[in-house]
C-alpha cells in the first residue's frame, strides 16, 4: 500500500520554485545594472576624460577628395592594331585647403585679393613648405608657378593642384620613401595618352590636350574633369565617345598625412573604343612614299564602300609631343614652320580667300543689287542685302558709300545719296521730310558731343574718375542709337559732373589703377562683364574702345545742304564703318592717336576668327605697336557662335596675356 504524501508538501515545492525564480531575477537585475554602470563609466571616460583628445584628433583630420582617372577609349585600325592607347602616369598633387588647415589658425598668413577681400595667402603657405619638399626630392629649385597656384586656389580650392607631372620612377620612389613629406602632398595616378605608332596617321588621329581651367565660380569639390580632351582629328570628333566617366573617392587623412578611412567611393568608367577604316600597313606604305616630298598629301579610298584606307599629309607631326603638354620650343617650331605641319593637306583646310570674291560680286551685279561703280568692301554685307531683299519681298535701298570718304568730292557725293534716300522714303512711306526738326536734332547732337569731348579730357587723366562701362554704354546707346535726344545729352552731362566730382574728391574708378588699355572691337555680346572683371582682377582701366571713340565733327545746321554733308560725314566716319570701308590708314592712325592721347599701356584687339581682313589688320597693327613698345593682345572669338570661343575662353586669353606679358613687361 503506497503511503500518501503530507498534505502541505505541494505548497512547499511551489514555494521553493518561486524563491529560485526570484533569485535568478535578482541576479539578472544585478547584471543589467552592472552593465549600465559599465556603459555609463565608459561614456564618461570617453566624453569627459578623453573628450579633449578625441576632439583634437578629429580637428587634425582632413577630408580629401581624390581623383580616380578614367582610361580614355583606345583607337584601332581596321585590323585591330592599336593606334592610340593609354599608359599610367604618376604626378604629385597639392591639396591646398589641407595645407592651410595643417597650420594653426593664429599662424595662417592672409592678404587682400583684387576684390579687396581677406583671403589666405596660399603662395606664402606653400613657399614655406617647399624647402622640405625640395630637399627630400632632391629638386634643383622651386618649380612652382605661383601665379597659376593662386589662380587655382581662387577658382578651385578643393581640387588638387598638380605640382609635378609625369614623374620618373626615381622621383616616384624618392617620394614614397620619404612619405609623408609635407601635409597636403600626395601622389596620384592618371591615364596618359600615348600613340604607339608615333607620327603615323597623325593628321587623322589628331591629338589630345589638357582641359582649360574653369572660370571663377562655384565648383563641386568632389567632381573631377578629365585630364585630357580631344583637340584635333578623330580624338576631337569622337571625344564624347572616347571620354570615360571620371571617378573619385573621399578619404579621411590624419595630421601626418596617412589615410584613416574612406568616406565615399565612385569608381571610374573607361571610354569606348573606336575602330577606323584605316589599314596601318597601307598607311605606312603611303607615308613612306611621301618621304621625298616636302609638302603633299595622298588618300587611298575603297571605291566600293567609300572607306578611307589611308590618308597622309606631309609634313607631319608627332601627337605624343602634346602629352602631357606641348613644350614652348615645340610649339614655336610647329607654328613658325613655313611648311605648316599642322595642316592636313589631304582634306584642304585652306580658306578659299579672295578667289571667291568675284563670284559674290557677279551675283550682286546680276541681281542689280549693286552698280558697276559701287564700292562695298565687305562681302558679307553685300550678300546679306540681297538675302534680305529676297526674303522680305519688299523694297530695299542701298546707300553707296565712297571708299575714300575723306575728301570734298566724297562728302558731296554722299550728301546726294542721302537726298536720294529722302526721296525714296517719301515715295514708299506717307511721311515727309521736316527740315526744322532735323535741325533741332543736329543741334542737340552737337551739344551732346561737347559733353563727350569734355568727358574724354577727364578720363585721359590718371587715375580715371569713371569706370569703363559708364563711358562705353553711355556712348554706345545714347550717342550712336539715341543721338540728338535731350535725354542722351542729360546722361552725358551727368557723367561729366560725376567725373568732375570724383576728381575733386580724389575718387578713382578703380581701387588701384595699374594699367590702361584700349579695347578695340569689344566682344560685348559674348562677355558683357569683361570691363568689370578686368578692373577687379588686374586693375585694368579700359579707357577707350572702337564703339566709343570717333572722329565725328560738329554738324553745320546753317542750311539743308550743310546738314546733309555733316550727317554724311558722321555716317562715313561712324564706329567701325570708318575702318571697315575706308583705307587702312584710318584703322592704324586712329589707334595710334588713342594710344598717345590717353596714355595707353597696352592694346587689346578682339577679332572675329572668320574675318581674314580683321586678322590681317590686327597682325600689321601688332608690328606697329611693337615698334612703339606697346604690348598687343589679339582676342580671338567667333562673332556668331559662342560655342567656338565661350566667355571663359575670352577671359582665359586676357588672363594669360596679363600674367605672362604685362606683369613681366
Amino acid at each position: 500500500m503506497t503511503p500518501c504524501p503530507p498534505p502541505h508538501l505541494p505548497a512547499m515545492i511551489a514555494l521553493e520554485t518561486l524563491n529560485e525564480r526570484e533569485r535568478r531575477l535578482h541576479i539578472l537585475v544585478l547584471l543589467m545594472a552592472a552593465g549600465f554602470v559599465i556603459l555609463i563609466v565608459s561614456l564618461w571616460r570617453t566624453q569627459i576624460v578623453r573628450g579633449a583628445d578625441f576632439r583634437k584628433s578629429q580637428e587634425l583630420q582632413s577630408i580629401r577628395p581624390q581623383h580616380l582617372s578614367s582610361a580614355r577609349g583606345r583607337i584601332f585600325d581596321r585590323n585591330g592594331i592599336v593606334l592610340a592607347d593609354n599608359l599610367p602616369q604618376y604626378r604629385i598633387e597639392f591639396f591646398l585647403k589641407e595645407m592651410v588647415s595643417s597650420i594653426q589658425s593664429k599662424n595662417i598668413p592672409y592678404k587682400k585679393n583684387p576684390a579687396g577681400f581677406r583671403v589666405e595667402d596660399i603662395s606664402v603657405i606653400v613657399s614655406n613648405k617647399m624647402p622640405t619638399l625640395i630637399a627630400k626630392l632632391n629638386l634643383p629649385g622651386d618649380p612652382i608657378n605661383y601665379r597659376s597656384l593662386e589662380r587655382h586656389f581662387r577658382q578651385q580650392p578643393y581640387q588638387p593642384f598638380v605640382f609635378m607631372d609625369n614623374l620618373s620612377p626615381e622621383m616616384k620612389a624618392r617620394f614614397f620613401e620619404n612619405s609623408p613629406i609635407i601635409a597636403g602632398a600626395d601622389i596620384a595616378v592618371t591615364a596618359m595618352r600615348t600613340y604607339p605608332m608615333g607620327r603615323l596617321a597623325a593628321h587623322v588621329l589628331g591629338h589630345v590636350g589638357k582641359v582649360e581651367e574653369q572660370a571663377e565660380g562655384e565648383t563641386d569639390p568632389y567632381s573631377f574633369e578629365p585630364s585630357y580632351i580631344g583637340k584635333q582629328g578623330v580624338e576631337k570628333a569622337m571625344d564624347s565617345y572616347l571620354l570615360g566617366e571620371e571617378g573619385s573617392r573621399v578619404v579621411r587623412v590624419n595630421q601626418r598625412g596617412f589615410i584613416e578611412g574612406e568616406v565615399a567611393h565612385k569608381p571610374p568608367l573607361p571610354g569606348g573604343s573606336v575602330y577606323l577604316t584605316l589599314d596601318t600597313r597601307i598607311q605606312q606604305i603611303v607615308e613612306h612614299t611621301l618621304k621625298p616630298v616636302e609638302r603633299g598629301a595622298a588618300v587611298i579610298v575603297d571605291v566600293h564602300s567609300g572607306n578611307i584606307i589611308a590618308m597622309a599629309s606631309k609634313p607631319t607631326f608627332d601627337p605624343n609631343s602634346y602629352v602631357p603638354a606641348l613644350s614652348q620650343q615645340e610649339f614655336d617650331r610647329l607654328h613658325n614652320d613655313p611648311d605648316a605641319p599642322l595642316i592636313n593637306r589631304a582634306i584642304s583646310t585652306y580658306a578659299p580667300g579672295s578667289s571667291f570674291k568675284p563670284v559674290v560680286a557677279l551675283a550682286a551685279l546680276e541681281s542689280k543689287a549693286i552698280t558697276p561703280n559701287a564700292t562695298l568692301p565687305c562681302d558679307g554685307g553685300m550678300a546679306s542685302y540681297i538675302y534680305v531683299e529676297k526674303k522680305v519681298n519688299a523694297p530695299v535701298l542701298r546707300l553707296d558709300i565712297p571708299h575714300n570718304f575723306t575728301d570734298e568730292r566724297a562728302e558731296q557725293y554722299f550728301a546726294g545719296e542721302l537726298r536720294r534716300m529722302i526721296a525714296w522714303l517719301e515715295k514708299h512711306t506717307p511721311g515727309r521730310m521736316d527740315w526744322d526738326k532735323l535741325k533741332a536734332i543736329c543741334e542737340e547732337r552737337n551739344k551732346m558731343q561737347e559733353y563727350e569731348l569734355e568727358l574724354w579730357d577727364l578720363i585721359a587723366q590718371r587715375p580715371s574718375p569713371l569706370a569703363a562701362e559708364a563711358v562705353y554704354v553711355g556712348h554706345l546707346w545714347f550717342f550712336n542709337v539715341c543721338s540728338g535726344l535731350p535725354s542722351g545729352t542729360k546722361v552725358f552731362k551727368m557723367l561729366v559732373e560725376l567725373a568732375k566730382e570724383n576728381k575733386e574728391k580724389g575718387i578713382s574708378a578703380l581701387q588701384e589703377e595699374k594699367y590702361r588699355t584700349l579695347l578695340w572691337n569689344p566682344p560685348t555680346l559674348h562677355a558683357m562683364d569683361l570691363f568689370v572683371w578686368a578692373e577687379k582682377t588686374f586693375g585694368v582701366a579700359c579707357i577707350m574702345d572702337s564703339m566709343t571713340f570717333n572722329r565725328l565733327p560738329f554738324i553745320d545746321t546753317s542750311s539743308e545742304e550743310s546738314m546733309l554733308r555733316g550727317i554724311g560725314r558722321n555716317i562715313m566716319n561712324g564706329p567701325m564703318a570708318r575702318h571697315t570701308r575706308g583705307p587702312m590708314e584710318n584703322y592704324f592712325d586712329d589707334m595710334l592717336y588713342i594710344i598717345k592721347r590717353f596714355n595707353i599701356d597696352m592694346l587689346w584687339m578682339a577679332g572675329h576668327i572668320g574675318c581674314k581682313n580683321t586678322q590681317a589688320l590686327n597682325t600689321i597693327m601688332r608690328e606697329k605697336c611693337r615698334d612703339m613698345g606697346v604690348p598687343v593682345l589679339i582676342i580671338d572669338y567667333d562673332l556668331s557662335d559662342t560655342r567656338i570661343v565661350p566667355k571663359e575662353g575670352i577671359f582665359s586669353q586676357v588672363e594669360h596675356f596679363m600674367e605672362n606679358v604685362m606683369m613681366a613687361h
